[in-house]
């Protein structure tokens, strides 16, 4: 084994060592250049255990893919970790898995971390590390019954998992007579989906201690023991249920926890003494805090160092405002005068506290009680009352979302005596009902914006390429001047185009990095930072801290080689600005394709000695074609057919067609998304339903499909299937509403293929007939364009198609041919020629639509972009093109910003390898679509040897109006 130990640079990075020290790094993971293999991207997916005990070393078991290479672990949030790698030998090395010592120092701060791993391939996405004083015991199964139950040593903190629904997990504990044991629950707190239930069984298996929803829905057992024995701790989901995210932690034993302190909070820059009030604090009942002015964040967490350790963290208020206790503000004979804190408690049921107070100026007053934010217990009943005891208002929950704290704001009169009243609304009391009661004029807010930096992957660049950011800019106190966001220090060869938010503007918040051909490999830490005015003043933020680790988490760039696509264009080229310009070039262009030259003679003959026609697809070649709706079928020249005029409700397609191949063995039946459309179906979503796909063999001569010999299907299969309507419905349709369709991918080229049970047409040269039938229930779900080809291979190359006609003249010798035979043929060869690849790709560039650009579209009409790719001669992968882009402000529900499909319907499009490289994307803004201009990029993605490349274009600005 070959170890390697350092101090966690990431660490030093998060304590303030300068503006890169607390700026948000991020990392982006850069792929291979086109002629080396593909980079396997580091992922890494679980750490064993989770929890570190603070003064000592723990082993980690780290699971994922691609990171037992891994050089650095980077871990960021409060300092005091150390970290060793373990590499595993040659010979045993394995490609999943990775074993790391993490040492806690004794002063390590408690609470969680990001863990990452560096590998020559980049770096993985993050998980949560916790430390903690306890030491970490990790579930083992089986243990679902008090008989497996898993002897665990307390106190300890015990991480485990309801693994499937009935699960159950159970734990022996030997026990002490007198020990008061702690068992807390965190789940529900921590975003588990478990819904915790807690029981305690004695040594007779009797239960003597049960809780479910002390702490939210995380259940807390307290329980004294009576006999020294061994008992059985068991946890279960409340509904049975289980899975990968029903997690869990325990922290047990006869552990410190403080239930409630007094004050809930105090005023900044001061010393406060906090009465602790809780269970095991080994009779430590006060301790004294400095509340730093420097610190403006308006909560902090309170962990009581108690000689039996530290206790559970419970948050404190910092404010402001001149504090009093509840004692000072009854026996004072004057009226208070605001602004003031009251640090009060309910001691008991049936109390109401009240207080006089006279404000100093005419004027709004705001009243407000903080308590159960804070985890007490009171259900506070504010009441404003004149001072003959007459009520003004009275309020008992706050409007706010999920706010359960009274508030009262109301113009007060200069002088005039004024009663406010606390109680619980139920009338309990106890120790545990503190309250901080606030009387103080509205705080007007500052102007000011702050920046969060929305990446949950990792963000990957390539040389030579693009990637895209996002970030959302958070507007307070009326600011609204612009707000730049940009990166820092950029390596050489990278540049960043700011991201420049407008209050007035819809924001996508989104903006890119591009890196040269040759910027330089290797890791490079970047900031993320805003500038904006407030007033006269040039303000220049870092981005927010990540709410869990309490820090600036960090990460890296990593760059690596080139992908093999890019976007060359978006939009249309400069000369489309002159029609004339770009008609002569169109020509010149198309002349070029049409002309033989003696270079292309001799590439066209020895293409012909390695092509191998039985290994293509054969485009059968259509003699008729008809509808049962009598609508036209129109054979067009690629072989493919397109209905026209009007949509029936439903239809039956007839065609016949000739075919060259002999020993037949497979038919594919390709449905075709054209530009003009989302297709492939005539449907009003694109979609289409085939309920039957039958072939026949006609005798020689003969144009009758009913006279044909049926062709035997031994399977049907598709590159999609809509969620039951399957492809191999077609075959045996028993189901009156079956059949093949393909909602959601509409606005693709989608390709079913019939595999015959045994070669058929030994002798090649015959007619086929085609039954397309459309006999759904789904009205004019039929498809608008489709090509039949079939083939004698039982592995074709998917990438070759040939008409019918070329083949026969490519079995006759070239000195046999005809001139129309060596003229169709040498035409089809520069339709595939390597020598003519980049003309097609700059006719197809000069033949898109010449939309207007950047495009401006109208609610209620439609745009169309330009699209241009660069893929290198020899590329043969399928590339999927979209648009992505945010619309303004977060989602309810994720948090996360609101994807561009809120304001816009676009169908992604595929180009297949024997596409044009050129495209053209539609997309239509939604009845409620955001008015004025945003910026969006085109994402282009493909596969290469199992590995997936992105790559986007530069942003661009749409306009909505």
């Amino acid at each position: 084994m070959t170890r390697r130990t350092f101090q966690n640079p990431v660490v030093e990075h998060c304590h303030g060592r300068g503006a890169r020290a607390t700026g948000l790094l991020f990392f982006l993971v850069l792929f291979a250049s086109r002629a080396t293999p593909a980079q396997p991207v580091p992922t890494l997916r679980s750490v064993t255990p989770d929890v570190v005990q603070r003064g000592h070393t723990a082993n980690l078991t780290l699971t994922g893919d691609h990171i037992a290479d891994a050089s650095q672990v980077l871990i960021a949030g409060h300092s005091g970790l150390f970290a060793t790698i373990h590499h595993p030998t040659p010979a045993t090395k394995p490609s999943n898995d990775l074993t790391i010592d993490i040492t806690a120092s004794p002063d390590a701060p408690p609470g969680p971390r990001q863990l990452r791993l560096v590998t020559p391939n980049g770096v993985t996405r993050p998980l949560i590390l916790l430390v903690d004083d306890l030491a970490p015991i990790v579930e083992r199964e089986p243990n679902n019954s008090p008989g497996e139950a898993q002897p665990v040593t307390l106190p300890a903190i015990i991480t485990g998992k309801i693994q499937a629904d009935l699960d159950i997990d159970c734990f022996a504990i030997d026990a002490t007579k007198g020990q008061r044991l702690i068992f807390d629950v965190h789940a529900f707190r921590a975003g588990s989906k478990l819904d915790a239930s807690l029981t305690l069984l004695d040594t007779a298996g009797r239960r003597v201690a049960h809780d479910e929803d002390t702490n939210g829905l995380d259940p807390l057992v307290d329980y004294t023991v009576p006999a020294t024995g061994r008992y059985t701790l068991r946890i279960q989901d409340l509904q049975y249920k289980g899975g990968p995210d029903f997690t869990y932690k325990i922290r047990g034993g006869q552990i410190p926890y403080v239930d409630a302190v007094f004050p809930l909070g105090g005023q900044r820059g001061q010393q406060v003494s906090v009465e602790l009030r809780g269970r095991n604090l080994a009779g430590m009942k006060k301790m004294s805090m400095a509340l730093d002015p420097g610190d403006l964040a308006p909560t902090r967490d309170l962990a009581a160092p108690t000689p039996a350790g530290l206790a559970n963290p419970i948050p404190f208020a910092v404010s402001d405002l001149p504090d009093m206790t509840e004692d000072a503000a009854t026996t004072s004979s004057a009226p208070l005068t605001p602004p003031l804190v009251i640090n009060g408690c309910i001691a008991k049921a049936n109390q109401t506290d009240t207080f006089k107070f006279k404000s100093p100026a005419a004027g709004p007053l705001v009243l407000q009680v903080v308590a159960a934010r804070f985890g007490s217990r009171l259900d506070a009943l504010l009441t404003l009352m004149d001072e003959k005891s007459a009520i003004l208002a009275r309020n008992d929950d706050t409007a706010a979302p999920a706010a359960t704290d009274p508030r009262i704001q109301f113009n007060a009169e200069k002088d005039k005596l004024y009663q406010v009243s606390v109680r619980d609304l139920t009338d309990h009391g106890g120790d545990a009902y503190g309250y901080r009661l606030s009387i103080a004029p509205p705080k007007a807010p500052r102007p000011d914006f702050a920046v969060t930096l929305h990446a949950t992957e990792p963000l990957r660049l390539n040389r030579g390429g693009r990637t895209l950011v996002r970030a959302e800019v958070t507007r307070t106190g009326g600011f609204a001047g612009d707000v730049t966001v940009s990166l820092w220090p950029l390596p050489p060869g990278v540049t960043c185009r700011p991201l420049r938010t407008s209050a007035t503007q819809p924001s996508s918040g989104v903006f890119t990095l591009a890196a040269a051909n040759d910027a330089p490999t290797g890791f490079h830490p970047l900031s993320v930072v805003a500038t904006g005015a407030i007033g006269d003043e040039v303000v220049t933020k870092t981005a927010s801290s990540d709410p869990a680790i309490k820090v600036v988490p960090q990460a890296y760039l990593t760059i690596h080689d080139a992908a093999p696509i890019a976007v060359a264009r978006i939009g249309p080229p400069s000369m489309e600005t002159d029609p004339k310009a770009r008609a002569a070039k169109i020509a010149a262009l198309e002349k070029t394709l049409n002309t033989s030259t003696p270079q292309l003679a001799e590439a066209q003959a020895k293409w012909e000695k390695t092509f191998d026609p039985a290994r293509a697809w054969e485009i059968a070649d259509v003699i008729e074609a008809r509808a049962s709706s009598s609508i036209p079928l129109q054979v067009q020249p690629d072989g493919s057919i397109l209905a026209k005029d009007r949509v029936p409700s439903v239809d039956k397609y007839t065609v016949l067609a000739k075919v060259a191949q002999g020993s037949i063995r497979a038919i594919r039946l390709e449905a075709i998304a054209t530009s003009d459309t989302i297709g492939p179906g005539r449907a009003p979503n694109g979609n289409f339903v085939l309920t039957a796909f039958r072939a026949a063999a006609l005798p020689a001569g003969s144009r009758d499909p009913g006279a044909g010999k049926p062709i035997e299907f031994a399977s049907a299969t598709a590159d999609f299937n809509q969620a039951g309507f399957d492809v191999a419905d077609t075959l045996a349709p028993g189901k009156p509403d079956g059949g093949w369709a393909i909602v959601p991918e509409t606005g693709k080229t989608h390709v079913a293929t019939y595999r015959l049970k045994s070669p058929a047409l030994p002798g090649g040269d015959t007619t086929l007939a085609f039954t397309l039938d459309h006999s759904s229930k789904f009205t004019q779900h039929i498809i608008g364009r489709f090509r039949l080809l079939v083939t004698s291979a039982g592995k074709p190359d998917d990438s070759m198609r040939i008409p019918s006609a070329l083949l026969a003249v490519l079995k006759t010798t070239a000195d046999k041919r005809t001139k129309e035979q060596s003229d169709s043929l040498a035409a089809f060869y520069r339709t595939i020629a390597p020598e003519l690849l980049k003309t097609r790709q700059e006719l197809a560039a000069l033949k898109t639509s010449g939309a207007p650009f950047p495009p401006v579209v109208s609610v209620g009409g439609a745009a169309k972009l330009d699209v241009l790719l660069d893929r290198p001669e020899g590329f043969a992968g399928d590339v999927s093109l979209s648009f992505e882009g945010y619309s303004t402000g977060l989602d309810d529900k994720t948090k996360e910003p609101q994807p561009f499909t809120k304001n816009f319907d676009f169908t992604p499009v595929t180009l297949k390898p024997a596409q044009s490289p050129a495209a053209v994307l539609e997309f239509r803004p939604k009845p409620t679509a955001e008015k004025g201009t945003r910026e969006a990029v085109l994402r282009a993605e493909t596969t290469v040897n199992g590995a997936k490349y992105i790559t986007y274009s530069a942003p661009f600005p749409i306009t909505v109006k």
